[in-house]
């Protein structure tokens, strides 16, 4: 085990130039640190202090109020201090939660933020079993090397601003950015994390400027929701499973790009588009569905991926209310070089008048890019 001296010089190096009357607090509970819980430390920290957690698991809940007339909560952690990095010595030794999930009517968080913060940074640790919320952000921060384990929700993030959320794993646990009235200039980004749950993956609300990459979806429900206004760049995500792969909806015609990204073995549709903008290039995209990608109120500027037939084609086109945008799905590869197989499995306006138009024509005469792994190919990366 890490003496407590190995563990400040080790936070030390972690944390690099931290301002000189920043102070660490070490909560190990064998009694050799300076607390035995996470609470004592973090009550006991000013502004831009860190708390460095050794090994254990921490479950004891009590009643917060993060401020502003909100409801009280019961948290294991309540922060009511600013700028505050919470870090553990590792990954797996230290837990937040108890050992076994229960139903409670409760709302209940493992870490949560008030209210008045601005910043905060979580750290190393594990999220297990916390009914309602694993980490409740507000409103910026920096999760990095966290892993959730059956929370309902993982991690929130309400009104986020400025979020960075890195190498995190969530098991049965979804990760959720909102934010009301966003500034253009925030920024947000999910980097290099796994999910599998039965329930949804990522849902993004409202938010302005989202980047999700290096992000692996495995039997997720619907890996990535994205609703009311968000815009999003979606690069090298891989998505097996589920029922959805890409769901945007709302976006006032905003852009989804969705570049070098694999979509396999969804059970309905891989995309799913309702008053967005599509773009990007570089993918792979395949479902067990009717369509791979499904569209209405929707433009497209989408070129140079792969576009396989799912079990009846690969687009279907519709409108409810705005018959002028347009699909251009120019430059793909679909899976044949025959104009009237990739014709046939596009539903438009071709089929039905009150439909839009796909523009397909020019498409590939092969598979584009550096990618040229046939469907079976494909199909194997999963097994």
């Amino acid at each position: 085990m890490m003496t407590r001296l190995a563990m400040i010089c080790s936070l030390a190096l972690l944390l690099g130039a931290a301002p000189s009357q920043a102070r660490t607090w070490i909560v190990m509970q064998d009694g050799s640190g300076d607390f035995l819980d996470i609470q004592s430390a973090v009550d006991a920290c000013g502004v831009g202090d860190s708390v460095l957690v050794g090994p254990g698991r921490y479950q004891g809940y009590h009643t917060w109020q993060p401020g502003d007339g909100a409801p009280t909560f019961d948290v294991i952690v309540g922060v009511d201090v600013d700028s505050l990095t919470i870090r553990g010595v590792n990954r797996e030794a230290v837990i937040i939660g108890p050992e076994t999930a229960t139903a409670e009517t409760t709302a209940k968080i493992g870490i949560g933020t008030a209210l008045t913060t601005t910043w905060t940074h979580i750290e190393n640790m594990t999220i297990e079993n916390v009914q309602d919320r694993g980490i409740h952000l507000y409103p910026a921060g920096r999760v990095v090397d966290c892993t959730f384990t059956l929370c309902e929700t993982g991690l929130i993030v309400e009104r986020g601003r400025h979020v960075s959320i890195e190498n995190c794993i969530f098991v049965g646990s979804m990760c959720d950015i909102t934010t009301h009235g966003a500034d253009p200039s925030y920024q947000a980004t999910i980097r290099e994390c796994t999910f599998s749950t039965s329930g949804p993956g990522i849902y993004i609300y409202g938010h302005p400027n989202i980047t999700i990459e290096q992000c692996v979806f495995t039997n997720v429900r619907n890996p990535i929701y994205l609703g009311n206004g968000v815009t999003a760049q979606i690069e090298g995500c891989t998505m097996n499973g589920g029922w959805y792969g890409l769901w945007a909806v709302n976006l006032s015609l905003n852009t989804v790009d969705v570049s070098n990204c694999i979509f396999a073995s969804q059970q309905y549709n891989a995309i799913v588009l309702n008053n967005a903008t599509l773009t990007g290039t570089g993918n792979i995209i395949q479902c067990n569905g009717d369509y791979t990608i499904d569209a209405s109120n929707c433009a497209a500027s989408f070129h140079g991926n792969h576009i396989l037939k799912s079990r009846l084609g690969t687009v279907f086109f519709n409108f409810y209310n705005v018959p002028h945008e347009v699909m251009d799905l120019t430059n793909n590869w679909w899976g044949t070089s025959d104009p009237d197989s990739i014709a046939a499995w596009i539903r438009d306006g071709v089929d039905d008048p009150q439909f839009p138009i796909v523009q397909y024509d020019p498409f590939a005469l092969q598979p584009v890019g550096e990618e040229k792994k046939s469907v079976s190919d494909l199909k194997s990366m999963f097994r």
